[in-house]
Order: structure tokens, then sequence, then C-alpha cells
């Protein structure tokens, strides 16, 4: 979300923690360094999934990512850099964009929402297996940051399979709780498997934030 990472408190309350269906999972939350976005960070998300992956030896077809909020934009960001290593991808009251640079403010990157995506810059998460969420009286992410997404990626015509959008018509930014607790979200995410690898490649050394 918009939080910096000084207060473990928040992310041990928010997010899918508590669900059952989490006990099958191996789940890493990185936290964003103070003064940063995360979709400046894009590359270092990346780094550190597979450094984890070849750490622990977790199946590389099944690598999952989802954020609320700034982390929805990250997590889009970071699909967008890695194309193939996720297999499906949750976001929450987010907005997409491509990697950003390092000094990008949290404000420019919240403008992003309200603009349409590129069909150049979807070429990467074209394919990807996505569900978003969005509270239609959100005032902090415009709605737009799902709903345009959603329509660039083909909406209803893409099918249910592999593009949702979940919209909370009296809700406003804080919908990660209903959200999460979306009774076929784990099993739809679960469903989805990559059927073609990315190159392998080990990280070296330690990924720092």
């Amino acid at each position: 979300g918009h939080e910096d990472g000084r207060d473990l408190g928040k992310v041990r309350s928010n997010g899918p923690w508590t669900l059952a269906a989490v006990k099958r999972l191996f789940l890493v939350a990185p936290q964003c360094p103070e003064a940063f976005v995360w979709p400046a960070l894009a590359d270092r998300i990346v780094a550190l999934t597979k450094q984890v992956r070849d750490e622990f030896s977790l199946d590389p077809n099944r690598i999952y990512i989802t954020g609320l909020s700034m982390g929805a934009f990250g997590a889009l960001a970071a699909a967008s850099a890695a194309p193939g290593l996720f297999a499906a991808l949750i976001g929450v009251c987010g907005g997409f964009t491509k990697p950003l640079p390092l000094d990008t403010s949290l404000n420019s990157m919240l403008q992003l929402a309200k603009v349409v995506p590129k069909e150049e810059d979807l070429s990467d998460i074209r394919e990807l297996p996505i569900w978003l969420f969005h509270g239609m009286k959100d005032r902090t992410v415009d709605p737009d940051g799902s709903l345009l997404l959603y329509q660039a990626l083909g909406g209803k015509g893409r099918g249910r399979a592999n593009l949702r959008l979940t919209k909370y018509e009296a809700l406003g930014h804080q919908i990660w709780t209903p959200a999460y607790k979306t009774s076929d979200l784990f099993s739809w995410m679960l469903r989805h498997k990559k059927t073609k690898l990315e190159p392998k490649e080990s990280v070296k050394g330690r990924v720092v934030f």
C-alpha cells in the first residue's frame, strides 16, 4: 500500500495473511523504503522473487503476485518488467504503470490511474491472468486505475477465466479486506499455472531494499 515499511503491524493486519488458503502458500511481503514508490523498484521486486524462488526451491510454474494501493501499481510494474515470471496477478485499488524512475513521487504515480494504458505498454502482461478490485468511491486512487486497465486488456471479451474486475459501488479506498476474502479468489489464482517457462537465471547476492 502507501505505507513505506515502517509499520510491520499493518503488514500483519492488511492483505491475505489470515485466510485459511494462505497456509498452502509461501508468502513474501517486501517493504517499500521511505521516499520511494513500488513501481520505481520493480527490478528489485523481480530480483527478490527469483532469489526466494531459487533459495527455497519453489515451483517456478506457480509464482503469483498481488498488491494493494501503491503495491498494486508495483505488482503490475514488476509483471511488466519480467514477462513469464508470474502465473497470475491480483491488483487491489491500484492502477497500471510500467517500471518508473527512482525519483518518481507518490503523487506522480497516482496521476497515472487516470491515464489510458497504451497498447504497446500492455504487451508484456496481456496474456497474464489478472483479477482487479476497486471501490467506486475511492478518493485515494482513482477507480479509473482499474477500470481503464480492465478495458484496455479486453474487458468482458477476454473471458472471466483470465481477466476479472470486481467493483464495490459503495466503498472507497480500503477494500482490501473484502477483496482478499472473496470466496473463489485463491481457487481462481491457483488454477493458473505457467506453461512456458522464462529462461532460468540465478540471482547473485542478496536483494536489498
